[in-house]
């Protein structure tokens, strides 16, 4: 079986963020050879176990990779639409306190990294943050400093409708703030065309962050769906064909969740880009989690699809305590016991040895 194998230290990761220009070589070199068995798509979701170090180097590298071959710039979180905003501002400035504010703990990897890249490329090649995800975490936290810095950059009078309700959603008053936003993404769709003009370029950030799912759902893909319609809607009216990335957690990427995001993308009759979703699934082996309950043993891909049978043959054919991250290719994956289970995959990664990390490494 022919298998692309990716030999990833964290010695040589750590090397590569301390640097400050990108050149082909350094931002192809890992992922570069699993990109060109990639078909062209416009979206590309990759499948993660959360909490791993090894999702920072996949992630980064395809990313890089997908953005020098196909110009893919636009990153999509499985967070809301104000964590996207504050990394798109850290990604404009350069400030470390706006990634201090999102979380003084985290080291943010991945974005230090995008910043660095971002700054040696052209505008219309620049990576850049989408959030459809549900809006209230930490109480609101990022939504009440997303919507405060827009309101300090569009200066509206105290007294303007808009500023009302933006300020509403700031102070989390006078309503619950799940009804200050519906009442703010009320006003904007009444008032299209004069939000658009008082908003500029902010306009997409608060339609994204107003029309989001308020509270965590374990089945919220249907809520992530319309706000990434809303999305690909205010896109395409400056750019004709936008690109996207996504590594989201297992229970949004399993082929067997016909709602997932993904697959709503690949399938449903009014998705935007319908036909055109790659994804790539994950297998971790030997491998620990930073989450509240880990999983015990191999998780992933193989794991939930197939079984005792591939997941044993494959967690057997690795002898040495490297960490290594393989790639089997889509015509590689009908060798699999179960390649029926695996048939809407273009790709999946074995991951082996890598440790728990912080989902804050991003």
């Amino acid at each position: 079986m022919k298998r692309i194998i990716i030999l990833l230290f964290i010695v040589s990761f750590v090397k590569v963020q301390a640097q400050s220009n990108f050149s082909n070589k350094e931002y192809d070199n890992l992922l570069a050879s699993a990109v060109e068995n990639l078909n062209q798509a416009d979206f590309y979701f990759v499948g993660q176990a959360h909490g791993n170090q090894a999702n920072i180097i996949i992630e980064r590298d395809l990313l890089l990779s997908l953005n020098h071959k196909f110009n893919v710039r636009y990153y999509i979180l499985e967070y809301g639409q104000s964590l996207a905003f504050l990394l798109n501002q850290y990604l404009e400035t350069g400030q470390d306190s706006i990634l201090n504010f999102i979380n003084s703990k985290g080291n943010f990897d991945l974005v230090k990294t995008i910043k660095g890249f971002n700054d040696t490329i052209p505008d219309l090649r620049k990576i850049k943050f989408f959030g459809v995800d549900f809006e209230n975490r930490l109480d609101g936290k990022w939504t009440k400093k997303a919507i405060e810095i827009i309101s300090d950059k569009i200066k509206l009078a105290d007294n303007h409708p808009l500023q009302i309700l933006l300020n509403a959603v700031i102070n989390q008053e006078p309503k619950p703030e799940k009804e200050n936003l519906n009442e703010l993404a009320t006003y904007l769709k009444n008032n299209e065309q004069n939000c658009r003009t008082l908003l500029g370029k902010y306009y997409v950030d608060v339609l994204l962050i107003s029309n989001s799912q308020f509270a965590f759902s374990p089945k919220r893909d249907k809520a992530m769906f319309d706000n990434f319609k809303l999305l690909y809607s205010e896109l395409t009216r400056i750019e004709k064909n936008p690109k996207f990335f996504a590594s989201f957690g297992f229970a949004h990427v399993n082929p067997e969740n016909k709602n997932g995001l993904p697959y709503r993308l690949l399938e449903d009759g009014d998705s935007p880009i319908k036909g055109k979703v790659s994804v790539i699934g994950a297998q971790y082996y030997n491998c620990t989690f930073k989450v509240e309950t880990p999983t015990i043993g191999p998780v992933g891909t193989l794991s939930s699809l197939c079984k005792n049978s591939a997941v044993k043959d494959m967690d057997s054919s690795n002898d040495t305590k490297a960490k290594t991250i393989t790639f089997f290719s889509k015509n590689e994956l009908t060798k699999f016991a179960c390649k029926k289970a695996l048939n809407k995959l273009d790709a999946i990664l074995i991951i082996r040895n890598f440790n728990a990390n912080s989902s804050w490494a991003f």
